[in-house]
Order: C-alpha cells, then structure tokens, then sequence
C-alpha cells in the first residue's frame, strides 16, 4: 500500500513491497535478473538434451483455417509432448447447435477427437479437461453420458463449471481439454 505524498504512505509501501517481493523471490539475492537469468540456462539445458518442450505449434485441423484466421485462436496449440485443446462447442454439421442436449456433447466429443487427431493424439491420451455448462444441473447427466462413450479408463481430471453463456447463443457445453502423448511425433496438422 501506497499512500501519495505521505512519508507514512511512502514507508509503509517500501516495507509493503519488500515483503511481497520477497515471498515471490524477487528483490532477494541474486534478485530477479538472477532468476531470467537461471530460467534462460535450464531452458538452453532441456533444448541441448534433446527435451521437447520447446518445439511449439499451432494445430489448425482441415476445415478449421477460417475460424483461426477470423478469430484468431488455433484450435489447439502443441508444445512437445502436450497438447492444449481450445474449447470446443457442439455444432452440427449445418453450423447450427443442435436441438437436443445428447446430440450436442456428442458433437463437442466428436470435435475433440478431429483436433486431437490432428494433433497426433487420441481421447485416450486426454489428461485434463474443463468443461463449461449453461444448464449444468439439467443436462449433467446427458454430458456424462457423452463424455463416458467417447472417454474410457483411465478417466482424466475433470472441472465442471456452470456459466450464463458460451460464445454460440444456445450453446449448453464447451469442453477444453489437455493431452499428453509421450514420444509422438509432433508434425502435422497446420
């Protein structure tokens, strides 16, 4: 906390910054250049033992272009052996979201596998996965049912949480998922 103009103010933002500085790592010996500085040797270290990590690519599946280039978003985004999926909505075929809740989340499951595919990964390989509902409580049980046919053991991590709206009015779902693929080949797909 700073107070403008006061030398009260001043102290108690000096000791105030000291503090939280501190519990972060920044301001204590070697300081913050110190830290970019470590960080930049363990990056150069993974990359000169061969560590994937550091290969990066947007994933832009076949009929995907024209969403990336209007909106600007891949629909997932590969670093090394882990695959970030963006959230995927429901629509059918017609672009239109689909009348029944069932058809819908099959639609989102369905979406999932063509960017993950794309990818060079499968469902199986899903480590995480976040989903979002306008009508949570009502349409759980049809989203489960979805989620298990396209899903199997062993399950992911799974956060579910309920929201007014998603970017397609009358979207009930969008799932974003993670997924781990260790040695798979990281070409592809963009």
């Amino acid at each position: 906390m700073t107070l403008v103009g006061s030398d009260t103010g001043d102290r108690l933002g000096d000791v105030g910054r000291r503090h939280t500085n501190d519990a972060i790592g920044i301001g204590a010996s070697p300081g913050l250049a110190g830290w970019a500085d470590r960080a930049g040797r363990r990056a150069d270290d993974r990359a000169s033992k061969g560590n994937t990590m550091t290969e990066r690519r947007a994933v832009i599946p076949e009929g995907h272009r024209s969403t990336y280039d209007r909106f600007h978003f891949a629909p997932a985004f590969r670093v090394g052996d882990a695959i970030y999926v963006s959230g995927v909505i429901g629509v059918g075929a017609d672009g239109a979201i689909p009348e029944t809740p069932a058809e819908e989340f099959a639609n989102v499951f369905d979406g999932l596998a063509e960017v993950l595919a794309a990818a060079g990964a499968s469902m199986a390989d899903i480590v995480d996965m976040t989903s979002f509902h306008t009508e949570l409580p009502d349409s759980l049980g049809d989203f489960m049912a979805a989620k298990d046919a396209a899903i199997a053991e062993p399950y992911p991590a799974w956060t579910a949480i309920g929201c007014t709206g998603l970017a397609i009015p009358g979207a009930r779902a969008e799932v974003k998922v993670t997924a781990i693929v260790v040695g798979a080949p990281t070409e592809g797909g963009s």
